[in-house]
């Protein structure tokens, strides 16, 4: 795919950037002596239904993000579903809108008075996810002021709250995997 866009690249280029466009070619193995020995490129169709869908899931993805603004839920903390007034008739992008408003799901109810409607009820175990996430975001950070590589496996002290520390404790193992670390230990900071 990419030898391709290259090439279609260089064929387009020739005219305006002769030299360019045929160390280019060279580059990505074209099958000619020269790119100037080419055709000009076939106009490529596009998908009108999937471009349809995009629109319809950024504008969906808009609609359950200003929710989350007004409820002022982080955009880190999951939420159970999303229901939308017609879903993306493009497989994969329900999936993609889901991943963008962090939600366990997306539903479609034709009878929806809106657009879109974001169900921001917080139960016990969404509320320890989100906590879970951004105890690992805090990691991550760290390991980024530190300056710190993939390969890179340090022992930490995770500050946490009274109201963090049963989350960080029952995960550590958890934690401690996912970020990188060699050693996690967790400390209730002081008030």
């Amino acid at each position: 795919m990419q030898r391709e866009a290259l090439l279609t690249i260089a064929r387009l280029a020739a005219p305006v950037m002769p030299f360019i466009a045929e160390a280019v070619y060279r580059e990505a193995g074209g099958e000619k002596e020269s790119v100037h020995l080419e055709t000009w490129p076939e106009a490529v169709q596009f998908d009108q239904d999937l471009i349809n869908d995009m629109e319809l899931t950024r504008e969906l993805a808009s609609r359950g993000l200003e929710a989350r603004e007004r409820a002022g839920i982080k955009v880190r903390q999951p939420l159970s579903k999303l229901t939308v007034k017609a879903l993306p008739k493009t497989p994969g992008l329900t999936a993609v809108l889901a991943e963008e408003v962090n939600v366990k799901g997306v539903f479609e109810d034709t009878a929806l008075a809106g657009e879109a409607e974001l169900d921001i009820t917080l139960t016990d175990d969404l509320k320890e996810e989100g906590m879970l996430r951004d105890l690992m975001r805090r990691v991550q950070e760290w390991r980024k002021t530190q300056k710190l590589s993939l390969a890179d496996r340090p022992a930490y002290t995770l500050a946490v709250s009274a109201e963090e520390k049963p989350v960080a404790e029952k995960y550590i193992a958890q934690i401690g995997r996912e970020t990188g670390l060699s050693k996690l230990t967790i400390e209730v900071e002081a008030v």
